[in-house]
């Protein structure tokens, strides 16, 4: 690595930390330097009170707390809080810096407790939800105050269903996550949670977020595609856009607009379809940007199940086989389940396409099909006469797909046990007639 390769003129900051350090801890483009980007286009002042979401190993952190002297609640669900404690302590900020962890969607923090919000490569993960914005953060940071992203994006959105031609060998499914400032700005305003102050594409953002993955190839001695990409691309249609908001005041809403709001579901309701001999059947299709092979292992690995089912599969994945379905131990101590393992069969096993199995006197039927820009799944749901009314069926299976949809989307889903199927029971309900 040549000396002046990870020290740029531009992040003059970054320059003062030790490269072994930074190299150890990436997790991707160097957040050292994304981190000083953006803080040159916020108003950070000594012993603010600022949350890092998605902060990885924390670099951004331990940088912004030395840089600035602010306060810092380095938040992240995969990188154990204790690691990033270790981390912390090293670098002696522990008395600034304070790791939790916790999923964005779930964030442990009082209405208005901080002063700015920063997040560096992570927020195209979880942030790209119409409600997420309104719903999960902006009421986290006081009014006046700033929150602003890096994250990997585009020029432009593309106009087309997939990537320009010089990039379709490169180009993954979960690309479709990067957009525009553009489309950043409109995105957040929308809201009407916040007004934006800055939506731009980082200066040669492409060049350095190529610079800084060749040298972490380097540094891990094995060839990169990404650079590659970069490199081909030359910053036709990839860079890191910065987005700065300022908070704004929220008028509190008028009830009938937070019952409209309630009606609303994020996602399209299924159908419920009688057959005239006494059958009920419920059917699901969602859109999901993943590949079906990811899919697959969301359907049918017990430690993503633990994310959107309130069961387990417990057996041989293959067809006919003998299965049990036991509920987590959670979802029986809040519902009070005595039957807590239910009897099941694997009917049909034919990985990424079709999955069939029977629990209890359910089949549930799942059929992928790949998609320029993901996978579309369908579920068929063909109920017994034991369970409960079909609405309550129903709105059951449309939370857990809603689960599901967080997890594929973004890598991650709320705490199942905080789940709540009864925001669409009744509207399953009027359906059922």
């Amino acid at each position: 690595m040549r000396p002046d390769a990870f020290r740029p003129a531009e992040f003059p900051r970054s320059a003062n930390y030790d490269p072994d350090w930074v190299l150890d801890n990436m997790m991707g483009p160097n957040a050292l330097w994304l981190t000083e980007s953006l803080a040159e286009s916020m108003e950070l002042s000594p012993g603010m009170r600022v949350l890092d979401l998605g902060c990885g190993r924390a670099l951004s952190s331990i940088f912004l707390a030395k840089e600035f002297d602010v306060q810092v609640w380095a938040t992240d669900l995969w990188v154990d809080a204790s690691e990033n404690y270790r981390r912390i302590c090293g670098a002696g900020v522990e008395d600034r810096v304070f790791p939790i962890g916790a999923e964005a969607h779930a964030l442990p923090f009082a209405e208005g407790f901080f002063d700015a919000m920063v997040s560096i490569d992570a927020y195209h993960y979880f942030g790209t939800d119409d409600l997420y914005l309104e719903s999960h953060l902006a009421g986290l940071v006081r009014t006046g105050g700033q929150l602003g992203i890096v994250v990997p994006g585009l020029v432009e959105e593309l106009t087309s269903a997939g990537p320009p031609e010089h990039l379709q060998r490169y180009w993954e499914p979960a690309f479709f996550s990067f957009h525009s400032p553009a489309w950043w700005k409109r995105h957040w305003e929308n809201s009407g949670m916040v007004t934006v102050e800055l939506a731009d594409l980082a200066p040669d953002g492409w060049r350095h977020w190529m610079q800084s993955d060749l040298i972490w190839s380097e540094r891990l001695n094995k060839p990169t595609d990404e650079a590659d990409m970069l490199a081909a691309d030359a910053g036709r249609t990839l860079g890191l856009v910065r987005l700065v908001a300022r908070r704004n005041e929220q008028p509190p809403a008028r009830l009938d607009e937070l019952e409209q709001g309630m009606n609303q579901p994020a996602h399209p309701l299924g159908e419920i379809v009688r057959d005239g001999n006494g059958t009920t059947s419920l059917r699901f299709e969602r859109l999901l940007a993943r590949p079906p092979e990811w899919v697959w292992r969301a359907l049918t690995d017990s430690d993503q199940l633990r994310h959107w089912m309130p069961c387990d599969i417990v057996g041989p994945r293959e067809e006919e086989a003998e299965v049990s379905a036991p509920f987590w131990d959670d979802i029986v101590a809040k519902y009070g389940i005595e039957d807590t393992v239910l009897a099941g069969r694997i009917v049909t096993w034919r990985p990424p396409s079709t999955f069939a199995w029977e629990w209890d006197d359910e089949l549930l039927t799942y059929h992928l099909e790949p998609t320029p820009t993901g996978t579309q799944l369908k579920l068929t749901i063909d109920l017994g006469s034991k369970g409960p009314d079909v609405h309550l069926v129903a709105a059951g299976y449309h939370i857990c797909l809603d689960q599901l949809c967080a997890l594929v989307d973004t890598g991650e889903a709320p705490p199942f046990i905080d789940a709540n199927p009864s925001q669409y029971e009744a509207l399953y309900a009027q359906l059922a007639g």
